[in-house]
């Protein structure tokens, strides 16, 4: 901001009273309100991050909810509780990666069956391996997440055989063939 003000010919004005550019003994008060505010931000951090640990310590989740779940409060912690989507889609989507179907066939069947992403927008092969596929919430176990209490969708045998007939698909993209420069 500094480098800004310098640059653009403009003053900086705080709700402290001070102003840059500053010399003197206002030079070190405007010093002394940087370090302060700047090691406001890891303060911060370590806070929330102390809270995060806390709430996930009582079973409580933090953050928001995977597809096909929402989050309600329990005995005044917050748990994830799958919706009617997730009871009905995350079962299928399994099993439609267990048969072989590609991500594209299956993101193309969830937007033709009315199912959004949980920002409203379509389907993808990334949404879908990396948000829904991979992750162990599906079937109960939540990453980072304690002992959080989560409904499974699927069975720990189903959730591995996708991500095992996942890993065992041949990917598309850059060859190992290293081409000369033009």
């Amino acid at each position: 901001l500094e480098q800004w003000a310098d640059d653009n010919g403009k003053s900086l004005l705080i709700t402290n009273g001070l102003v840059y550019p500053c010399e003197g003994t206002d030079g070190a008060m405007w010093d002394f309100a940087k370090r302060q505010a700047h090691q406001e931000w890891p303060d911060i951090s370590e806070r929330y991050t102390r809270m995060q640990r806390t709430l996930r310590g009582k079973g409580s989740a933090v953050g928001r909810a995977p597809w096909g779940y929402r989050i309600v409060k329990r005995d005044g912690v917050k748990v994830f509780a799958p919706t009617d989507e997730g009871r009905n889609f995350v079962p299928a989507i399994y099993q439609m990666v267990i048969d072989g179907k590609s991500l594209r066939d299956i993101a193309a069947w969830l937007d033709k069956s009315g199912a959004k992403t949980q920002e409203g927008n379509p389907w993808n092969e990334g949404t879908l391996c990396n948000r829904l596929i991979k992750n162990p919430v599906y079937y109960g176990e939540r990453r980072n997440g304690g002992n959080l209490e989560t409904e499974a969708l699927v069975s720990i045998t189903t959730w591995q055989e996708a991500n095992a007939a996942m890993s065992s698909r041949k990917r598309r993209g850059r060859g190992t063939v290293k081409l000369a420069p033009a």
